[in-house]
């Protein structure tokens, strides 16, 4: 319990994203994944123990100073079906849970993971994760998005796989 405790804590203190209006650019203008204002990568990491949890790193160029500041960072999950959102608690059983809380930078993003039984938690090898980087504004001026579905945020960004 006092696991989940500590991921809340980190979460409300460093997840934010504040909104100001700013136009949609074209599709492609900087060349990279997305578009001017929207733009992800994926990566597949491997963990780093930090008792009783394991976090990755996650270096992406696109975490510029302009979003920690106005901006969102949203990070999506595989579960090779699809993409789940973070932070995402995924429950085994009646007393493990998975609790997996996404803390960015500039430059970069940290994904700690930890189980709620207070036992090591274990290992889940590689893992893939998409990093999407969202200008200010953009979420005020699509208000009707699930920003929670990757797949909402491909289709209306022109996001490629």
């Amino acid at each position: 319990m006092k696991n989940l405790i500590y991921v809340a804590l980190i979460a409300s203190l460093f997840i934010s994203c504040k909104k100001e209006a700013g136009p949609q650019g074209p599709a492609g203008t900087n060349g990279t994944n997305g578009n001017a204002n929207v733009k992800t990568n994926q990566y597949t990491v491997s963990w780093t123990q930090s008792f009783p949890g394991y976090y990755c790193t996650i270096y992406d160029a696109n975490i510029t100073q302009a979003i920690v500041d106005s901006g969102c960072v949203e990070v999506f999950m595989s579960n090779l079906t699809g993409w789940n959102a973070l932070p995402l608690t995924i429950t085994y059983s009646a007393t493990i849970t998975s609790v997996y809380t996404p803390v960015h930078y500039l430059g970069q993003v940290t994904i700690w993971k930890f189980d709620t039984d207070d036992a090591q938690t274990s290992d889940d090898g590689p893992t893939t994760f998409k990093v999407v980087c969202i200008t200010g504004g953009i979420k005020h001026l699509h208000p009707n998005i699930n920003w929670n579905k990757y797949e909402d945020l491909q289709t209306t960004f022109n996001l490629s796989d």
